[in-house]
């Protein structure tokens, strides 16, 4: 064995330890980071409902679901222009669900990683948590609009009842409703399925029938996955939804399914039309089947996925 031989093969022994070191902390952070990233989506853009439809056939994502539990992590930045020129209504409401459905439930998988971390700060005590962990909780609370001492039980309680998910049958069925599935103009031009209004007029659409005296637009979306977002954090945070929310946490307490039949009964002040808008919202849910989604969930994250997809165009954290 020549000099350089032996030199070389010291070298690599030396190093196998840091090398190993090296490998372990690169695999802790990609698996932190992948834990972190468990909401992210890939997100297409399709200008046509035959491109889309096309798309979700290559991805084999079909509904009802076909393939298991789980569907691809794959989300259209926006509806086609060309949904409501559809005829077959059945098939206009399988597009709009695939197209919706992962947007659901990211942002479910989202609050539900929020949840479980300020319930894990909670049970370790705030006394022993670092003043990051400290600070991060306080902003979870700004951004819930909860006020008082988190120390105390009651506040705790609040900001858990505000910090959750809701199912993704109800948010379809609403979705679905307000937006006429998704052929409505604030759907189609602002990305906007469940009629959130807004008073800022650089952020919003003017509707056609708006009063004289009314001064709101129907506010606008960069994406449809923005659009879920603001929803959620609505009916999570809107005085209107008080019922809505302690439906949702009687539920909990009894370790129950949250149901979406059940908890159409907070939604009487969503809409003017009151409970015909309840009984409304159930035979969307009941008629097309979406309590189906109780057991479907995205596919676990993959970033080799992520990263070369074909139909790649940018991935969203929410």
């Amino acid at each position: 064995m020549n000099q350089f031989s032996r030199y070389l093969i010291n070298t690599v022994i030396t190093s196998l330890p840091l090398i190993a070191a090296m490998l372990l902390a690169w695999w802790g952070l990609a698996f932190q980071s992948m834990t972190h990233r468990s909401h992210e989506l890939i997100v297409i853009m399709v200008y046509t409902t035959d491109q889309m439809e096309q798309e979700f056939r290559q991805l084999g994502y079909q509904w009802p679901p076909k393939s298991g539990p789980t569907i691809p992590r794959v989300t259209v930045k926006s509806l086609p222009r060309d949904l409501d020129s559809i005829d077959d209504n059945e098939r206009r409401k399988s597009l709009f669900i695939r197209a919706l459905l992962p947007s659901i439930l990211a942002e479910n998988q989202h609050l539900r990683m929020l949840r479980s971390r300020v319930e894990t700060i909670l049970k370790n005590g705030l006394s022993a948590t670092e003043m990051s962990v400290r600070q991060w909780l306080y902003n979870i609370m700004q951004l819930y609009r909860i006020d008082g001492d988190i120390t105390q039980p009651a506040v705790q309680q609040q900001l858990l009842r505000r910090l959750d998910e809701f199912p993704p049958a109800l948010v379809l069925a609403q979705a679905a409703n307000e937006s006429g599935w998704g052929t409505s103009r604030f759907a189609l031009e602002g990305n906007n399925l469940f009629g959130i209004w807004t008073f800022k007029r650089d952020k919003g659409i003017i509707p056609a029938a708006r009063a004289e005296d009314m001064e709101h637009t129907v506010r606008s979306f960069p994406d449809i996955r923005a659009s879920v977002k603001a929803y959620l954090y609505t009916l999570n945070v809107g005085r209107s939804y008080i019922n809505l929310r302690t439906l949702r946490e009687n539920m909990r307490q009894n370790h129950q399914a949250l149901d979406a039949i059940t908890l159409a009964n907070g939604l009487l002040n969503y809409s003017q039309r009151g409970s015909d808008y309840i009984d409304d919202i159930r035979t969307i849910i009941e008629r097309n089947r979406l309590y189906l989604l109780d057991s479907v969930d995205l596919h676990p994250i993959d970033v080799e996925l992520v990263l070369n997809s074909p139909v790649h165009s940018e991935s969203t954290g929410g």
